[in-house]
């Protein structure tokens, strides 16, 4: 019956989401019925065997509706449902065989359309095609899908008072010519080509469709490359490249072009065996093996019909090398294309290609082809962190494609980052990808359970990578049993290979195995296996802190486990906190030992933010005074000195009022230093001695160097050079024996510094030498910049401009690598230094602004002072006196706040310089004498004296002719 006009209906019953149909229940009101036939009982078959089914698919042309809105016409189109060309999980591949119908040329799909075999049963309704590369083909939803849904079921019996009954449809076989083939074997007409439609676009994997066809042809190896396996991983796009090649490869294969599923990971379907596959390629070829007594005996008929062909035989979604080893051709002339979630290794026969998830590029081209994204949409810096929350998965990139038809990229990301798996927010996506991870692990757990089991051990792990060792301890395996274990995981895809001794999981299927791990393993198999974990970082990470700081261990080592388990070490040490691990605290004191150096300071923030919080909330004081000390000493780090103050202050409160001395002498040694770093020297010292009563009292050397470094730190501030050489010659003897070689080296570097302030140039060289060569054995990052400084200015004062440059350069890019700011200020003032002696006064008064502008905001008065002097001597040295007085003023200022003697020295000198001669600059060269002498500076005390002989003589003779006093 067709209706020419509307018709009111109401919704009887609707699918959900990847289901587009509904039952609809028209209104008979003001229909003319006469003459219309009697409504059949409906009839619901699913299709059996491995033969092809004739179908018709009516339905409404959805581009036609579209654009005009008109949807009563319908349009039918004839295809083929072929059993073995399943697609996707539970659905139907219908090969469309007539033209498409005007106006469908920029869809594929017919949603909501009826498949039916010409006996008037229902097979399937077309579902929406969210996969613009299938071209020629529609996706069908069995009616069996339809038969399950409680509501569907409801519907049919109240409108037909009975339970619909679905019934298997047996196709009809063709009708071929018979002939009698030699050895009396039954045959039928051949068929030439079973290939499924290529993609309609294909926009990715370019260096695989490039690299193919030239092994096919022999360009790369001087020989024809026949047979391929294309494996990876669930939803890496294994069968659209292939199909891809099989159709641009097929003019040179003419002869047979066979496509076959062999279901190795397919939904509720078990894997094609050996037999069944070969029995299908033979009816292809036209040749009935009944009488052939085994598969060998098959496989032989197979091979001596290839051979002498150019066939192409395209084996799909493989379950294992057994399944497809049979029908490989016997000679050369053919070529196979496989595809497999598992690494078919057979180095004699085939050729792998492994596919890794996509570039970021082609991920975000094949987002764009996929979503139709505007060509002037196409460079929005979302598609990429879209593409990237999925992991650069082909399957999961295409679709969330669909939501991005609908959607703003930034309002999708939003949404994507809303979750811990970003895929939750989309549905489809997210039942799609999760169909495709899951038979994966059915396939595992069937298998292998212990395989399994250990899958779901190494979910639990909580950083990015897996290597080895850290896997055995977590599953109380050998290492070379977990090594071998995770290897066959590899090779199955399950896992990936990233580097010697190390796996990792992808994103998407890291969050899959991990829901499965929470909802198989009891709470006690995650508190066993991630104890085993902390106790073997524990482990591990002590055995490297001993080697990088004490004279036992290799420190090469040590340093090779850190690079490589760094963001481990993170994530370890964040879980044992998150989880209230009794060892959490001994981890993140661990972890800070090892990572504070190399600057990990918003790393370290995470640690102790998280420990913080968890203590607060379970009101555990010693965790949180252990949190906000560690919390201090990154935010000291990385310049937040003010809030560093509070946080150790508050710490030192918490430990006194706990009983607890050594971390209040901790917390008080942070406070100093941090005080130290503010200029507030006076301060600082009081600080520093108040710790060192505590360290003696506990008997604490360690803590007792560390407190005559910062001491003497201190004492070189103030230009107090003799008291610093000797608390630097203690805090260096302390070190020697504990073994510390770190701290020996601090202590040498702050020798040099001092003997680089008195003007003793070779001396300050070889100490920033000797300490340079510690720091880069042992790893220190902040350590190593800072020798680097002070041989910069060794080589300035000189002259080796260019060397000091280079160096300066090298210590700034150290300092920016670990976040230290102050220390990349300070080479900023070395390098706008160096720019002023070359006479490139634009560059060093930018520097030197630059380095202002940092130390005002760290609230460094110090450093502040050495830059404004630099500042003031740059000004100078252009012909602009003013500018240099007002920058030398506020450098006295500044050095005079905080007591710096030497800085004091320098500015005067160098404001004598630009004074008029006469009673003023005498009286500023006068006073930087006397603070040069107290500070033990010969060769600038003598500079300043001949200064002061310039001024007598200029004096006597009426004349003037001050000249600069340089460093």
């Amino acid at each position: 019956m067709r209706l020419t006009e509307p018709v009111p209906c109401t919704v009887a019953w609707q699918g959900d989401a990847g289901l587009d149909a509904a039952l609809l229940r028209l209104s008979a009101e003001g229909l003319d019925m006469s003459g219309a036939p009697a409504v059949p009982e409906p009839r619901w078959a699913e299709v059996t065997g491995a033969e092809p089914v004739a179908v018709a698919v009516t339905g409404m042309s959805a581009a036609a509706a579209r654009s005009t809105g008109d949807g009563t016409e319908t349009e039918t189109v004839r295809g083929v449902l072929d059993p073995l060309t399943y697609t996707r999980s539970d659905r139907y591949a219908v090969d469309v065989s007539t033209a498409w119908p005007a106006g469908w040329d920029q869809w594929s799909g017919m949603s909501g359309s009826a498949v039916v075999h010409k006996s008037g049963a229902l097979l399937g309704v077309v579902a929406w095609s969210d996969r613009p590369y299938e071209g020629r083909r529609l996706t069908a939803v069995p009616v069996r899908a339809l038969l399950a849904d409680p509501g569907f079921r409801g519907v049919l019996r109240e409108m037909t008072g009975q339970d619909a009954l679905l019934r298997a449809l047996d196709p009809e076989r063709p009708v071929e010519s018979v002939r009698l083939t030699a050895g009396s074997q039954l045959a039928t007409a051949a068929v030439r080509t079973t290939l499924k439609a290529p993609p309609r676009r294909i926009v990715d994997r370019e260096a695989e469709r490039h690299r193919l066809p030239e092994l096919v042809a022999g360009n790369l190896t001087g020989r024809p490359e026949l047979v391929h396996a294309i494996v990876g991983m669930p939803g890496v796009g294994k069968s659209a490249l292939a199909r891809y090649l099989a159709h641009q490869l097929a003019a040179d294969f003419p002869d047979a072009q066979f496509e076959l599923d062999l279901y190795g990971h397919t939904p509720d379907r078990a894997p094609l065996n050996a037999q069944a596959a070969m029995e299908a390629l033979l009816t292809w070829a036209g040749i009935c093996g009944d009488n052939a007594p085994n598969l060998d005996a098959k496989a032989a008929l197979w091979r001596n019909w290839l051979h002498g062909r150019r066939g192409l035989l395209l084996l799909d979604n493989a379950e294992s090398l057994e399944q497809v080893a049979c029908l490989l051709p016997g000679d050369d002339s053919s070529l196979v294309l496989i595809t497999s979630r598992v690494a078919l290794h057979d180095p004699d026969r085939i050729t792998l290609t492994e596919l890794d998830v996509l570039p970021a590029d082609e991920a975000v081209r094949l987002l764009i082809e996929s979503a139709g994204v505007q060509a002037e949409e196409a460079t929005d810096p979302a598609l990429e962190e879209i593409c990237r929350a999925c992991g650069f998965l082909p399957l999961a990139v295409q679709a969330v494609a669909v939501r991005l038809r609908f959607e703003e990229p930034e309002e999708l990301l939003s949404a994507m980052r809303e979750t811990d798996s970003p895929l939750l927010e989309i549905p489809d996506a997210d039942r799609r990808v999760g169909a495709a991870f899951a038979v994966s692990w059915q396939a595992l757990e069937a298998a292998d359970p212990l395989q399994a089991g250990l899958l779901r051990v190494l979910a639990m792990h909580p950083g990015p990578e897996l290597e080895v060792e850290a896997c055995a301890a977590m599953t109380g395996m050998t290492a070379r049993e977990c090594r071998r274990r995770m290897a066959d995981l590899a090779t199955k895809h399950l896992v990936q290979r990233q580097g010697r001794g190390r796996f990792g999981f992808h994103d998407l299927f890291l969050a899959y195995a991990r829901s499965l791990a929470m909802a198989q393993e009891p709470q006690e198999r995650w508190d066993e296996v991630l104890d085993r974990l902390f106790t073997h970082f524990l482990s591990r990470g002590e055995a490297a802190q001993v080697a990088l700081t004490a004279s036992t261990g290799d420190p090469g080592v040590a340093r090779t486990w850190l690079d490589r388990e760094r963001t481990n070490l993170i994530a370890v040490t964040v879980a044992a906190v998150e989880r209230r691990s009794p060892q959490a605290r001994r981890l993140a004191a661990m972890t800070h030992a090892l990572l504070g150096r190399l600057g990990a300071t918003t790393e370290l923030a995470r640690i102790w933010s998280t420990m913080r919080d968890t203590a607060e909330t379970d009101h555990d004081r010693p965790s949180r005074a252990d949190a906000l000390c560690g919390l201090a000493d990154t935010e000291r780090r990385s310049g937040d000195l003010t809030t560093a103050r509070d946080n150790y202050q508050v710490a030192a409160d918490l430990y006194e009022a706990l009983g607890d001395r050594r971390g209040q002498a901790d917390a008080l040694w942070g406070l100093a230093e941090t005080e130290r770093a503010r200029s507030r020297y006076e301060d600082a010292r009081a600080l520093f001695l108040e710790a060192r009563r505590s360290y003696e009292e506990l008997d604490d050397r360690a803590g007792l160097a560390d407190t005559y470094w910062g001491l003497a730190n201190v004492a070189v501030s103030l230009g107090r050079y003799e008291r610093g050489a000797e608390e630097f010659r203690q805090a260096r003897e302390l070190y020697a024996g504990l073994g510390d070689r770190r701290g020996q080296a601090q202590a040498i570097r702050g020798l040099a510094d001092i003997a680089r302030n008195r003007g003793r140039g070779y001396e300050a060289h070889e100490g920033y030498h000797a300490a340079l060569a510690t720091y880069e054995e042992i790893g220190d990052v902040r350590g190593q910049a800072q020798s680097l400084r002070g041989l910069g200015h060794v080589a300035r004062v000189d002259g080796r401009h260019e060397e000091a440059a280079d160096l300066f350069v090298r210590a700034r890019d150290l300092s920016r690598r670990i976040g230290d700011r102050r220390g990349e200020a300070d080479m900023l003032r070395g390098l706008g230094d160096v720019q002023r002696l070359r006479g490139n006064y634009a560059e060093a008064r930018e520097m030197l602004t630059r380095s202002a502008e940092v130390h005002r905001d760290l609230d460094n008065a110090g450093g502040l002072g050495f830059t404004l002097r630099a500042l003031g001597d740059t000004e100078r040295a252009d012909g602009r006196p003013d500018r240099a007085r007002a920058a030398y003023d506020e450098a006295r200022a500044a050095f005079h706040r905080v007591g710096s003697r030497r800085g004091l020295a320098d500015t005067l000198c160098s404001l004598a310089g630009v004074l008029p001669p006469g009673a003023e600059a005498r009286a500023a060269y006068t006073e930087a004498l006397a603070l040069y002498e107290g500070l033990g500076a010969d060769t600038t005390a003598a500079r300043c004296r001949e200064r002061l002989a310039e001024l007598d003589r200029a004096s006597q003779q009426g004349s003037d002719g001050a000249s600069e006093l340089g460093e």
